[in-house]
């Protein structure tokens, strides 16, 4: 049989989920993985938003680690 490769796949800190495109699917900040969704609805969301504190409380784990 063949040797198995490791792969290790990106998990966003926001969504919880592995981007389809992996690593090349979003950005690291701080050794955290952040995929293209949730970037773009970080960028888009405006203060006072609903979902702007949970962007916060997320976003928190960057340097908490």
């Amino acid at each position: 049989m063949g040797e198995q490769v490791a792969k290790i796949l990106p998990v966003c800190v926001i969504c919880e989920q592995v981007p389809f495109g992996g690593i090349r699917d979003g950005i690291l900040i701080a050794g955290s993985f952040i995929c293209s969704k949730c970037e773009q609805k970080i960028v888009k969301t405006e203060a006072g938003a609903a979902s702007y504190s949970y962007f916060q409380e997320k976003l928190k784990k960057l340097w908490r680690g």
